[in-house]
C-alpha cells in the first residue's frame, strides 16, 4: 500500500515495472498528483484513484496492457487527465468524475476495448481535446451540458459508435471530429440553441445518418450533410 502521507507519485516512478499488478492506497490518502509516465508500460491491472488527486499526468498509464479497471473514490477532486494518459490500455469503461475540466489530447487513443464512457452529474468538462477518443470501442455517448467544444479528430475512427447526444446549449464541432465512424446513425442536440459544425466534421458516416436539433436552434450545417441552414 502507498502510505497516506505521500502527496506525489513522481514521473516514471513505476515505469516499466512488471511486478506491480494492483495499487492500493491507505485510507485518507493525501496524494494530489500522479506524475508523467508514472505507471506507463507496467503490468498494472487495476487501481482506485484517491479522492484528493487533482492531476493525472501525461502518459501516466500509457500501454498498461493489463489495465482493465480504473475507479475513482467518492467526491473526487480530479481536474485534469493529461495527454496520452491511457493510450493503448485495455480499459472497457470509465466514469469521468464531475470536477474534471480537461481531458488531454490523445488521452484514450487506441483504447480499442473502451465501450462505455460516462460523465458524472454536474460535470465541469468544457471540451473534448484533439483525438482524445480516437480508435476506441465506444458504442453510445452522452456528452454533458458543460461541453461546448469538440476538437479535431476527437472521435475519429470509432467504428462501433452508433449515437451521440450533446446536452449543451452552445456547441462547436471541429473538423474531422467524427470522421470514419461508419456505424454512426444518430447525432442529437436536445437543448442546443447555437451549434457550429465544421464542413468536414462528419465524413463517411452511415447512409442512415440523422442529425436532430430543436427548431429554435441556430445551426450552421454545410454541404457535407447535404443541406445548408
Amino acid at each position: 500500500k502507498i502510505p497516506s502521507s505521500i502527496k506525489f507519485i513522481k514521473s516514471f516512478a513505476f515505469h516499466l515495472c512488471q511486478e506491480i499488478q494492483i495499487v492500493e492506497f491507505e485510507p485518507n490518502s493525501k496524494l494530489v498528483s500522479i506524475g508523467d509516465y508514472a505507471f506507463s508500460f507496467s503490468a498494472l491491472e487495476r487501481i482506485t484513484i484517491p479522492s484528493n488527486i487533482e492531476v493525472i499526468g501525461k502518459n501516466a498509464f500509457e500501454s498498461c496492457n493489463c489495465l482493465r479497471s480504473i475507479k475513482f473514490n467518492k467526491n473526487s477532486k480530479l481536474k485534469s487527465i493529461g495527454d496520452y494518459a491511457f493510450q493503448y490500455s485495455p480499459l472497457t469503461n470509465i466514469v469521468i468524475t464531475s470536477n474534471v475540466m480537461h481531458i488531454g489530447k490523445h488521452a484514450f487513443v487506441s483504447c480499442l476495448k473502451l465501450e462505455k464512457v460516462e460523465f458524472e452529474d454536474n460535470s465541469k468538462l468544457h471540451s473534448i481535446d484533439l483525438y482524445s477518443f480516437t480508435f476506441t470501442g465506444i458504442k453510445n455517448l452522452i456528452l454533458p451540458s458543460s461541453v461546448s467544444l469538440i476538437k479535431q479528430g476527437a472521435f475519429e475512427c470509432c467504428q462501433y459508435l452508433r449515437s451521440v447526444e450533446c446536452l449543451g446549449e452552445k456547441l462547436r464541432i471541429d473538423t474531422k471530429s467524427f470522421i470514419r465512424c461508419p456505424s454512426l446513425v444518430l447525432f442529437s442536440f436536445p437543448n442546443a440553441c447555437e451549434i457550429s459544425i465544421d464542413p468536414n466534421a462528419f465524413v463517411l458516416e452511415s447512409s442512415n445518418f440523422s442529425l436532430l436539433v430543436q427548431k429554435k436552434a441556430s445551426v450552421i450545417i454545410k454541404e457535407v450533410l447535404g443541406k445548408s441552414h
